[in-house]
């Protein structure tokens, strides 16, 4: 992908990216914080070694720590670094499970331009293999295409399907210390012989949440017979001691006789849970010893924003896994436990019972475990999937993006075109460019006229190391659409370095600049280009502005310290650098940037320049 390609993203379907290298497990995927890499780690090796996880199956993230992430550090560093890996493994449907560990932030800071809501990154995540296809994806809450409100005729609860489902099972192994996080990895126990649910409602009525707790009673007394104890309570008073419980629900803090940090009931291994409190995911940050839970209104009572009780008290207290939520879900965002509790105790692993039991994704619901974790099943067989010849892409995901790319293309697309164009993104993206290259020259051999496969190919081809094709490229491009921009742009960068193509260098950039009104991709080639021209002056402005609006353009940032390097200001050029260096830092290493390593070295803001 030529170093011109960020203008043109938008224009062009998601990059696809072999198949993952050998692991006892194939379907789950482990999240890793860079910047939390102690309490991570140490969580992630623990769950590693319960599981037969091979280190193949690590994606590291690199976030400032913090529990809210705003939503362009989302996307850029939380979702992209797992999409890389699904694409660059072709993993999309072997992957089931995403796992985070402790460091990985929680919440999705709401995002008032774009009027996206507060949001869990877990309910996010869960989005992305619907991302990946190229499906538009609005803000949630969106529904859940898992979610069932009712077993089958036959009394079955559904194991999760990826040829049905488009989202991903999402689970959090996290707690208010390292050592109860790796507990929390390590608990799933054994099914015990007579199965305890306690369902600790409030004083009855008619409302649907009152209705959830008899009916979660009703049907696992249905199906567990006998051996199944349910302690269903709908009075002022609380269920306490008796037997360790498998399964425990509550009001939480909502309940004034549940403003607890400890259960009333102990909890056996294996326990799940969930509460109809509105932000017990809302921090693992642990209160002061004398901090109990209170009612909304009590603003003494609050710690973190609200007075709710807390999800890391339940994992201190023993639960397995436990459903709540970083911010209020609404009653209709809930977990449902009269479907999370009979699934689970029907055979569906833990993240199965939980994803079936939550109504939307892209919401604010956390779910903490072991997403393996099934006392009452026995796991099947793990899915297989034919894969697409030409893309190496599983089968599934495969027909999901050409039903995606059907659905966005333009009028008179042909299906044969939209599947080379899949095909040759998926190949380059697995690293092999020249089966991609390979796979559209023999298209276009036959197909000059294909706009869109001509515009992926242009953008196949590097505008430095192949210069004389990348021309040639962006040439049959504009010939076929002499309004595109985008290889107006690209063609102008690659002209630039050749003295004979100056003149039209800078007619394609200055237009393509006045036309886009700035924008700093087309900027950062305009002023690369008045550079080359010998205007120093005016590049220096140009890319000035282009660093200003887009501050992590890494090549803007190269381009203006090596202009700022040979008008002598090099307080400012040094500046320049130290951003570059600190957006990408592996900077040093592009050939284009060896005038400023010369000048000023590498490393830290603050050393003396030469």
């Amino acid at each position: 992908m030529s170093v011109r390609s960020a203008f043109c993203v938008a224009l062009l379907a998601p990059l696809l990216w072999a198949a993952p290298a050998s692991a006892a497990r194939r379907d789950l995927l482990l999240v890793v914080n860079r910047q939390a890499a102690a309490d991570g780690t140490a969580v992630a090796d623990a769950f590693r070694r319960a599981r037969d996880i091979s280190d193949d199956f690590i994606v590291t993230i690199d976030v400032p720590p913090g529990e809210t992430v705003s939503r362009q550090d989302y996307l850029a560093r939380v979702e992209r670094p797992i999409a890389a890996w699904l694409q660059r493994h072709a993993a999309h449907d072997d992957i089931t499970y995403i796992v985070l560990t402790r460091g990985v932030p929680l919440r999705v800071a709401a995002d008032a331009a774009t009027r996206v809501p507060l949001g869990s990154v877990d309910s996010n995540l869960a989005l992305l293999y619907r991302k990946l296809t190229g499906a538009v994806v609005g803000p949630g809450p969106l529904p859940n295409p898992a979610f069932v409100e009712a077993p089958s005729a036959a009394g079955t609860w559904p194991a999760f399907d990826r040829a049905a489902l488009d989202v991903f099972i999402v689970t959090r192994l996290d707690a208010f210390t390292t050592a109860e996080a790796v507990a929390l990895a390590t608990r799933c126990g054994p099914a015990p012989d007579a199965p305890r649910v306690v369902l600790d409602g409030r004083t009855a009525g008619d409302s649907p949440e009152h209705r959830w707790f008899p009916l979660a009673a009703s049907r696992l007394r249905a199906a567990g017979g006998a051996q199944t104890i349910v302690d269903v309570d709908q009075t002022a008073g609380l269920v306490t001691g008796g037997a360790p419980a498998i399964g425990y629900v509550a009001w939480g803090a909502a309940d004034p006789a549940q403003r607890l940090r400890t259960p009333p009931v102990p909890l056996a291994p294996g326990a799940v849970g969930a509460s109809l409190s509105s932000s017990d995911v809302r921090t693992f940050k642990e209160p002061p010893s004398s901090w109990q839970p209170g009612a909304w209104t009590q603003q003494d009572r609050r710690f973190e924003g609200t007075a709710d009780w807390l999800a890391g008290d339940l994992v201190r207290a023993g639960i397995t896994g436990w459903g709540g939520a970083v911010g209020d879900p609404y009653v209709d965002g809930v977990v449902r436990p009269h479907v999370l509790l009979p699934a689970y105790l029907s055979g569906l692993s833990l993240g199965e019972a939980y994803l079936r039991a939550t109504k939307y994704v892209g919401w604010r619901t956390v779910i903490l475990g072991d997403p393996l974790c099934r006392p009452f099943g026995r796991e099947a067989a793990p899915a297989t999937f034919a894969r697409h010849e030409a893309s190496g892409l599983t089968r599934p995901f495969f027909d999901r993006l050409l039903v995606q790319a059907r659905r966005q293309a333009a009028p008179g697309t042909t299906v044969d075109s939209l599947e080379v164009l899949a095909s040759a993104q998926a190949r380059m993206a697995q690293g092999d460019r020249q089966a991609g290259v390979a796979l559209m020259r023999a298209w276009l051999a036959d197909h000059p006229g294909d706009l869109p496969v001509r515009q992926l190919m242009a953008l196949s081809i590097d505008p430095v190391t192949e210069r004389d094709e990348a021309i040639a490229s962006y040439r049959a491009v504009l010939a076929l659409q002499p309004a595109d921009l985008v290889a107006s742009n690209n063609l102008a960068y690659a002209l630039a370095t050749d003295p004979a193509g100056r003149a039209e260098a800078l007619t394609l950039a200055r237009r393509v600049y006045d036309q886009t009104r700035g924008e700093p991709t087309v900027a950062d080639t305009y002023g690369w280009v008045l550079y080359q021209a010998g205007d120093v002056a005016e590049a220096a402005r140009v890319l000035r502005e282009a660093v200003r609006r887009a501050p992590g353009l890494v090549e803007a940032q190269i381009h203006l310290a090596l202009v700022l390097l040979k008008s002598n200001e090099r307080v400012e050029a040094r500046q320049a650098w130290d951003a570059a260096q600190k957006v990408a830092p592996d900077v040093a290493s592009r050939p284009e940037a060896a005038p400023l390593v010369a000048a000023f070295g590498t490393g830290a803001a603050g050393s003396v320049p030469r």
